[in-house]
């Protein structure tokens, strides 16, 4: 069967994303960020954060958060992969472990451009108090803060999650629609990216709820501030909406021409454009979210599901079959005897 990946240009197709991912395997988290293009990216985030923070009119009436020449000619790719290093090193320091190494130099480099746009804004006489006293953290904190809610301010490598957020979801480095500051430049590719993004979108906003209302990330919490959206409402809009972003991305098909069948390989059939791990992983996440909202029924419904065919989830895992467009082969899963009764 001819392959859809030789098809589909790796920037508007989920295979451009895998190979990113891939890329950062076996690789320390902070060797992207300390970059060319980590810097550039950790730069243009601090100038963002301290526009937003601190409200200050010399950078707001400047470029300070928007994309300078320079950080545009980052490519999109350099820059998914550091979100990508920026979120997996956050991850590693304050849930999965081992320590973070190098983590000194990263946090010099945001110390250094907040001290780098403090003399700016004072130079003009424009710089607030709060904002002559306090640090990089501090402000990231305030920038993070959501309908009065704040995170916890003694986790570390906030800066680290801040960036990721920054770039995944501010739509001033990569695309979240076909209207946001991309769509002048005319790139065919921007409003595919913007839908395979949308999963990372909703892993972001997701963990940025677990800051607001957990102070501790790691597996064997269960304290929560909150246990409700209202305290979040703005959050909850940007979580669902993501969601529904990336299940619907996750769920679009492409044909594909079968050489072995049909006269002239000219017989087509849809086959799905994520492979069918991923998609398993996503309902797995979607229900996730549900249950850690309390919302059970829906949690059901997403495990339930494999999108429009209505397939249970824990099937297709469990089936080692091949991926239909990836080629990938997956072996069968082990399920909990008590979990997996009438279930499949």
């Amino acid at each position: 069967m001819a392959t859809i990946q030789a098809s589909l240009g790796m920037q508007s197709s989920p295979f451009g994303l895998h190979d990113i991912e891939k890329s950062l395997e076996g690789v320390s988290y902070t060797t992207p960020l300390l970059g060319d293009a980590g810097k550039s990216l950790a730069r243009q985030f601090a100038r963002h954060v301290v526009s937003r923070s601190f409200g200050s009119a010399t950078i707001v009436s400047g470029n300070a958060g928007r994309p300078s020449q320079a950080d545009r000619n980052i490519s999109k790719q350099d820059a998914i992969k550091v979100g990508l290093a920026a979120l997996g090193a956050f991850l590693q320091a304050n849930v999965t472990g081992p320590v973070l190494e190098k983590s000194s130099p990263i946090e010099a480099a945001f110390a250094k451009f907040f001290q780098e746009i403090r003399a700016e804004a004072a130079a003009t006489k424009d710089t607030e108090p709060h904002m002559r006293e306090g640090s990089f953290t501090a402000a990231c904190l305030r920038w993070l803060d959501t309908d009065g809610v704040s995170v916890y301010q003694y986790i570390p490598h906030i800066e680290l999650f801040g960036l990721a957020k920054y770039v995944f979801t501010s739509g001033e480095v990569l695309p979240l629609e076909g209207t946001d500051v991309w769509a002048s430049a005319g790139s065919e590719g921007d409003d595919d990216l913007a839908s395979h993004l949308a999963w990372t979108r909703f892993r972001v906003h997701l963990w940025h709820y677990k800051l607001l209302t957990q102070p501790s990330l790691s597996a064997g919490s269960i304290f929560t501030k909150s246990g409700r959206w209202t305290d979040v409402g703005s959050l909850q809009e940007k979580i669902e909406s993501s969601m529904q972003e990336a299940e619907e991305s996750l769920g679009r098909t492409v044909e594909s021409t079968d050489e072995e069948g049909g006269a002239g390989g000219d017989e087509k059939e849809k086959k799905y454009l994520w492979s069918r791990g991923s998609r398993v992983q996503f309902y797995l996440e979607k229900a996730n979210c549900h249950i850690m909202l309390g919302n059970d029924v829906k949690a059901r419904e997403a495990q339930d599901s494999d999108g429009d065919q209505q397939v249970c989830v824990c099937a297709i895992w469990c089936s080692g079959e091949e991926d239909e467009i990836s080629g990938e082969q997956h072996q069968p899963a082990r399920r909990p005897r008590e979990e997996s009764r009438g279930r499949c």
